[in-house]
């Protein structure tokens, strides 16, 4: 607010960049998770303030944290540097009220591919009886999958690394009856196969569980 009681004086004020105040519109919650094989510890910035998620390493995923709604910059760097060493180009992330999302740090750092890809997770309450999971594929050196389980019931026709087959995303929501299964990635282009292949994953009652593939020797899952 600028309350002018001279009008001659208005060529004085010196003017400055507005910045939009966030309206108190509740709150959300965001975490990041470290999908990028062969890259060390991170940190990460939000707003070019260090945030509370610091030295996360491969497989890893960080516990949420909570933000007034808004839009946010995400930036992530290596464990202990500042902004200006980032990994990767900084990310806008839009926190709405009573959201949960997972900033997923993937890509290579030999291949200089390394990004932030934002998943918009589902944690709406859910019928009794029933889980949910959130499949997403952060392995670059795997093509298109497909997922089932290990009786073949299918629970994705295709799967692809975020960005590399027109709009597939990479990540899908999927509600369970509670229990414990076998998961299979198949590569697309030879269904049959197994490439990743995790027995006996136990998903509870009322819980919501994210599921990556990543790439590693051999690939597997990490489940958070």
């Amino acid at each position: 607010t600028l309350v002018l009681t001279n009008l001659a004086d208005l060529d004085r004020i010196a003017e400055n960049q507005l910045q939009p105040a966030r309206i108190d519109e509740g709150t959300g919650r965001v975490r990041v998770a470290h999908l990028s094989s062969g890259t060390p510890a991170v940190d990460v910035y939000i707003d070019g303030e260090q945030s509370a998620i610091r030295s996360l390493s491969f497989a890893e995923a960080s516990p949420f944290i909570e933000l007034p709604a808004g839009t946010y910059s995400l930036v992530v760097t290596p464990a202990g540097l500042d902004p200006e060493d980032a990994f990767a180009a900084p990310v806008d992330i839009t926190i709405e009220r009573d959201s949960w999302s997972t900033a997923a740090f993937i890509g290579t750092l030999v291949n200089d591919t390394l990004e932030v890809h934002v998943l918009a997770e589902d944690f709406s309450p859910l019928p009794p009886g029933e889980t949910r999971i959130t499949l997403f594929h952060a392995n670059p050196n795997v093509g298109p999958a497909v997922v089932r389980l290990a009786d073949g019931t299918p629970l994705v026709g295709l799967l692809a690394y975020p960005n590399t087959l027109g709009s597939n995303t990479g990540y899908e929501v999927i509600d369970l009856i509670a229990g414990t299964y076998t998961l299979e990635f198949g590569r697309s282009t030879s269904p049959a196969s197994v490439a990743v292949r995790v027995p006996d994953l136990r998903l509870l009652e009322g819980r919501n569980t994210l599921i990556a593939a990543i790439n590693a020797t051999p690939p597997y899952l990490a489940t958070f």
